[in-house]
């Protein structure tokens, strides 16, 4: 049997071989996705509740009617029931294989596998469980991604600053509010004789921070940035490391949280672009 492939880490793909699978459905292609991340069997009740917001007969009615069309396409064989419920055999997932580079501390060839945020782009009418289940992914790897290019940075930086400089914009375009990576950026821009874009990045922080928080730049990343055009050295905090991201805590946020707890207004709106991390904010100061 030929080895089914997911890739997941973007946009989603799945093939057997160097081709696409033809004839799946989005509910299909949901349901495949959640069983090669599952690592157990999952009961048909489990998966019906998750793909359909529906009463429950008619959600087991559905599930049974896309297992049938799954069957009939060239992922059927790979499809396993018993007892205990559905599982996928004989695949693998780019998913399950960054995971294990960033365990292991490997984290360029990790990096590499990324194409974009989880399952960019996919989206699930009709199933509030499965989208639930994909945002919580999508936080997941995000944060990860993060720690990794952050630890990244700190292996280059010495010798490569450059190189450690772009893995800290890349930081910036996964968590546009995380100011520990413009904390970075502006001496290793100063250094690189960028002192303009030192400044402007420092500009576009307070617009970022204003508009997303109604917030301005932590004392700290003041003092970091006002070292940097002045040309003093500083000593950058270590980054989180890859063991510590096993269950990812909220990178970055002690400050904006302690602001925010500090607000004498009962009532708080957080608000902005997607993928900013407004919901792990809003529930980290909800405690």
């Amino acid at each position: 049997m030929r080895t089914l492939e997911l890739l997941l880490l973007g946009p989603l793909a799945i093939r057997l071989g160097d081709r696409p699978v033809e004839g799946l459905t989005k509910k299909g292609s949901a349901l495949l996705v959640y069983l090669a991340l599952a690592d157990r069997p999952v009961p048909r009740a489990e998966l019906a509740a998750l793909l359909w917001d529906a009463p429950e007969s008619s959600a087991r009615r559905n599930l049974r009617q896309e297992l049938y069309r799954i069957r009939r396409t060239p992922v059927g064989p790979h499809l396993e029931e018993g007892p205990e419920g559905l599982g996928l055999v004989a695949f693998r997932t780019d998913h399950a294989r960054f995971w294990q580079l960033f365990r292991q501390g490997e984290l360029e060839p990790a990096l590499e596998l990324i194409r974009g945020r989880f399952l960019e782009g996919f989206t699930l009418e009709g199933a509030s469980g499965f989208e639930d289940w994909r945002y919580l992914e999508e936080e997941r790897l995000k944060e990860a991604v993060v720690a990794a290019l952050l630890r990244l940075a700190d292996r280059l930086e010495p010798e490569h600053p450059e190189a450690a400089t772009r893995a800290l914009f890349r930081v910036l375009e996964w968590d546009p509010l995380l100011e520990a990576a413009y904390q970075r950026l502006f001496p290793l821009l100063v250094r690189t004789g960028r002192r303009a874009e030192a400044e402007a990045l420092f500009r576009r922080l307070e617009r970022t921070l204003k508009s997303e928080l109604g917030l301005s730049p932590s004392p700290e990343t003041l003092r970091q940035y006002r070292a940097a055009l002045e040309g003093r050295l500083r000593h950058p905090r270590q980054s989180p490391s890859p063991d510590a991201l096993l269950r990812p805590p909220l990178v970055e946020r002690e400050e904006v949280l302690a602001r925010l707890a500090e607000s004498p207004r009962p009532a708080r709106w957080i608000h902005g672009a997607e993928g900013v991390g407004k919901t792990r904010l809003a529930e980290a100061l909800a405690g």
